[in-house]
């Protein structure tokens, strides 16, 4: 037992000890006997249950295999830029919270066998062997989350990274991400986070295909739930593989590795400009159709 859960059983047996004090009295003055005087305990009892809640709160441990992502209703942004460290750590009482996340091998199993897999019935993996023959292979992945990632980690994918990305990555199916993170500003490209070349570092030979979207921000902005009927253009990007280094890959993928004329040294609200739409393929959407 940890410091931690120590000082919240406390807390409890205080506040127990308060609420159990309290009907002593009333029963006794049910019964019509004398009240002892218990101001002072009373007083003191409240007082120590409150103190030992407001530290309970505020402590919290993190074992050696963990990492905690703090909730933050004060900091910029809604959370603490850096994850907790093992051991014993202060959060701001009532105002913030830890999501734990393990950093331990974890194993994904894939199997035909409808009791062995993550997932209940036949899991298999369909592959191709090299004259075309269709077979069905059983795979046990082995991945684990980088500590130093942990808070993006919980902003773009929280406790679905096993479903939304460990298994899509395994079975070799196509992935969508939103580089930006958040629907922003109406046709204003924002700057990419880091979790796009987070993930090119760890799979090199995944291919990247970035898509641009123009349009959507007038047949549907953002926080209104009426689509107008604009029509949208799909840009499709050639694909690529991790080049080496975070920033330049978020910046081909912002660029496309194309002659586009964008600012790239200023890619914060930066808008959309395709030109050089003669290097993309394109497609034109009806947003009000179906």
């Amino acid at each position: 037992m940890n410091i931690a859960i120590l000082v919240q059983w406390l807390a409890t047996f205080a506040w127990i000890g308060l609420v159990g004090f309290f009907i002593y009295l009333l029963v006794r003055a049910a019964q019509h006997r004398p009240i002892p005087r218990g101001g002072v305990g009373i007083l003191i009892i409240g007082v120590v249950a409150v103190l030992l809640t407001t530290v309970a709160s505020g402590l919290v441990f993190i074992k050696p295999d963990e990492r905690g992502v703090v909730i933050s209703a004060v900091a910029p942004g809604g959370y603490r830029p850096l994850p907790l460290e093992p051991g014993l750590r202060w959060i701001i009482p009532f105002a913030e919270t830890v999501e734990r996340y393990p950093i331990s091998r974890q194993t994904y199993t894939m199997s035909i066998a409808p009791s062995e897999g993550m997932v209940q019935g036949d899991d298999s993996i369909e592959a191709r062997t090299a004259d075309g023959q269709k077979i069905y292979v059983d795979a046990s992945v082995i991945y684990s989350i980088n500590p130093a990632e942990v808070v993006n980690v919980h902003i773009l994918w929280n406790d679905r990274y096993t479903d939304g990305l460990v298994r899509p990555l395994a079975r070799g199916a196509i992935l969508i991400l939103y580089p930006e993170g958040t629907r922003g500003e109406p046709e204003l490209l924002a700057r990419f986070k880091n979790g796009i070349a987070h993930l090119a570092e760890r799979h090199p030979a995944v291919p990247v295909t970035p898509v641009y979207l123009r349009g959507l921000g007038k047949a549907l902005p953002k926080g209104d739930w009426l689509l107008v009927p604009f029509f949208c253009d799909v840009f499709v990007g050639q694909a690529m593989t991790w080049n080496g280094s975070r920033k330049e890959f978020c910046t081909a993928c912002f660029t496309g590795q194309y002659p586009i004329p964008w600012n790239r040294d200023h890619l914060h609200n930066t808008k959309v400009n395709v030109s050089a739409e003669e290097n993309f393929v394109r497609f034109n959407l009806d947003s009000s159709s179906e």
